[in-house]
């Protein structure tokens, strides 16, 4: 029980700031479930429920929940948080040249589902040289928008 209250206080504690501060409870399903409501508690739940669903990254990458996906410093900070995660597991989907990881990649970086098995194709052909001596997220999205510019068919289908 013990474990429980000092859990439940530290949440709120993380979250009261965003819950005083009005509708900046975030995008997400919180944001849409308690889409019209205001005050401290609606706001409260709605960062709580974004907080604990985990489905900010897709709704920022597809536009939905309420998110923006042109917000490109949002969007920025969950590309790097996703490769920073996911890093070898990216690098080992492009060496496949498949795989769930290397698609969310695709959609991370803009991509439509129209260029999957050319995005696989290409990333496959350059993973050597994106993640060239380092897994560091920003030198990995760099060198990935580098390799997609020089590519025509992608660099038209993909909102670097």
């Amino acid at each position: 029980m013990k474990k429980f209250l000092f859990l439940l206080a530290s949440t709120l504690l993380l979250l009261a700031p965003q819950a005083f501060a009005g509708k900046s409870s975030g995008c997400g399903l919180g944001s849409v479930v308690f889409k019209g409501s205001s005050g401290f508690i609606s706001n409260l739940s709605a960062a709580t429920t974004n907080g604990t669903s985990g489905n900010q990254t897709f709704g920022i990458t597809s536009g939905t929940s309420n998110c923006d996906a042109g917000d490109t410093v949002q969007l920025q900070k969950q590309r790097e948080v996703f490769v920073a995660q996911n890093g070898d597991l990216i690098l080992e989907d492009m060496a496949k040249g498949q795989g769930e990881y290397l698609l969310v990649y695709s959609r991370m970086m803009g991509c439509s589902a129209q260029v999957d098995a050319r995005f696989a194709q290409v990333t496959q052909a350059n993973a050597g040289y994106i993640f060239e001596h380092s897994k560091v997220a920003g030198d990995v999205l760099s060198k990935t928008r580098e390799v997609l510019t020089q590519d025509q068919e992608l660099k038209s289908a993909c909102a670097l």
